[in-house]
């Protein structure tokens, strides 16, 4: 999308103040992401896009976005749907860090070898599930709720197609929230999940709310949490689009490193 044409765009959604013509140009979005993609946003993300369609789609994402966000009723339903997700990815948050640290124990406890291990990472994601098919439709894992059509967006299509471009152009830091241990000498099995944590990553959920781009009255009720902070904030999900998630992974794994060198030295041997 070349810079006039997204400023142009960025102009009208600006200045639009009826739902009819932001609907009109949500629509007209979402067709240039499709005309990009394609009927199957699976195959077209596995041939590993160029990366200036990568980008286009990223703009369109940026404005479709500003679209759903100003279209966005805050209705008493959708901020009750807005409160369940904030809820639920609070507790999965919760489970990461518990799971994340559970599993750096039990190694410490039993699964130590010497004949191979030099090192030892635990990392925890927090990821969006969705998947879509063509044919099949998105097998539950979005939420298709009563005002869709006031709305008109493809969601199950959209969602997708965020998530998989997500990947796609942040790498590895295609996620909602995650946490990191790394093993140290002296840590030992009988370490609370507060004490692993504060040598790896600190709980940011302390019970002070992270509500910095939600400023509503309708909304102080809800203590939101880091994982939905960084789902609206640092993701380009709108809040139409959350509230229509119905997938999240958490991932948790263990990865058990040598390191040896040409003269077969181990890592302390090298460090040393």
């Amino acid at each position: 999308m070349t810079e006039e044409l997204y400023n142009s765009y960025h102009q009208h959604i600006d200045t639009a103040n009826d739902i009819e013509t932001l609907r009109r140009l949500l629509l007209s979005v979402e067709d240039s992401i499709k005309s990009i993609v394609g009927d199957d946003p699976l195959t077209f993300y596995l041939e590993h896009p160029a990366q200036s369609f990568v980008d286009d789609i990223d703009d369109c994402i940026g404005l479709r976005t500003m679209i759903l966000d100003k279209m966005f009723t805050y209705s008493s339903a959708e901020i009750e749907r807005i409160k369940q997700v904030n809820g639920l990815l609070t507790d999965l948050r919760k489970s990461m860090f518990r799971r994340t640290c559970s599993l750096y124990r039990t190694l410490l406890a039993h699964g130590t070898d010497e004949s191979f291990d030099d090192d030892y990472e635990i990392e925890g994601k927090l990821t969006v599930g969705v998947e879509y098919d063509s044919k099949e439709g998105d097998y539950g894992t979005v939420q298709h709720l009563e005002n869709d059509a006031y709305y008109g967006s493809d969601f199950a299509y959209m969602l997708y197609v965020i998530m998989s471009n997500e990947e796609e152009k942040r790498y590895s830091l295609g996620y909602i929230d995650s946490c990191f241990l790394r093993h140290e000498e002296g840590n030992s099995p009988d370490m609370t999940d507060k004490e692993l944590l504060a040598i790896g990553f600190a709980d940011l959920d302390d019970g002070t709310s992270w509500d910095e781009c939600l400023h509503r009255d309708d909304l102080k009720h809800i203590c939101f949490g880091h994982a939905f902070h960084s789902l609206y904030t640092h993701n380009p999900y709108s809040l139409a689009d959350i509230v229509r998630i119905n997938s999240y992974d958490v991932n948790v794994q263990l990865v058990c490193q040598r390191l040896t060198d040409q003269a077969g030295r181990r890592y302390k041997d090298i460090i040393s």
